[in-house]
């Protein structure tokens, strides 16, 4: 039996719409309270997160938004694991259905690996060429794809995050930490099974006032990402992306790159003056 996990802050929940739409196709829910950034001091949030890592990881230190996001979804992913069900449905309170999950049950990956299938189509999303036909409801990805709106996770998955998340710092987005993602197979819908709803996002709000003060990185940042996600599809090409010499390969060529743009930012703030030629 399928068990849905709603991840919402208490005091500005925004769930009802999707609590009914459970109730009607039937399915059992728990609602999981994650963190208030609103209700906590700066200092408390803060104290979660190692912001030395996320600047690396990311360019940017995490929002006081997306380090309470990270957690709830980590303590929902926690509370799976322990839950034992061998699917579960994670859904942030602002998702709607556009059909029944339990209609779809039967199409999930069959494999024991750890996984998790992202219930929307993303048009960035990189499937490995096997899965590129439309006759595959779910596509296996070569690099996971942003969005924790709604997706189905399995029990591997979840001890997987359990054990490697124990007693480690938010370092990374919710979506999805680069210390657990390379040991999970993703899998991507070829349709929208969910999509956000009208209300508006206090988290992107927060990452465009971030967008905004550091408008000078964004090219930096975007040819990061676009370099990142070419050298996962590779390695998965070559068929060890998920081995310690794959993880290797993608982190000096990441960390050379990064070194490469920082040194060149650098030369940019703080150009080389020519020596002065004095008559």
């Amino acid at each position: 039996m399928l068990k849905a996990y709603i991840l919402g802050v208490e005091g500005r929940y925004r769930g009802h719409p999707l609590e009914s739409q459970l109730k009607e196709f039937g399915i059992e829910y728990e609602v999981i309270w994650g963190l208030d950034a609103g209700r906590l001091s700066e200092s408390e949030i803060l104290s979660l997160c190692n912001q030395r890592i996320a600047q690396a990881a990311l360019g940017r230190k995490l929002t006081l938004g997306e380090i309470c996001c990270a957690y709830g979804h980590l303590k929902v992913q926690c509370e799976i694991a322990t839950m034992g069900e061998q699917w579960s449905l994670v859904l942030e309170d602002d998702a709607l259905l556009l059909e029944n999950p339990l209609d779809l049950l039967n199409e999930l990956p069959k494999r024991n690996a750890p996984a998790i299938v992202q219930l929307f189509k993303a048009p960035n999303a990189r499937p490995f060429w096997e899965c590129a036909s439309d006759d595959h409801i779910f596509k296996k990805l070569a690099a996971p794809t942003s969005g924790t709106v709604g997706y189905f996770i399995n029990l591997a998955a979840a001890d997987e995050i359990m054990r490697a998340s124990a007693g480690v710092p938010i370092t990374f987005v919710a979506d999805w930490p680069f210390t657990w993602r390379w040991r999970i197979l993703f899998y991507m819908s070829s349709h929208d099974v969910v999509h956000e709803g009208p209300t508006d996002s206090i988290l992107e709000a927060e990452r465009g006032q971030v967008r905004n003060r550091s408008s000078n990185r964004r090219g930096s940042w975007a040819m990061i990402q676009s370099l990142k996600r070419s050298v996962e599809a590779t390695l998965a090409g070559a068929g060890f992306r998920n081995s310690f010499r794959g993880i290797f390969i993608e982190h000096h060529i990441l960390n050379s790159f990064k070194l490469k743009l920082w040194l060149r930012d650098s030369f940019r703030k703080s150009p080389l003056t020519p020596p002065q030629v004095h008559d």
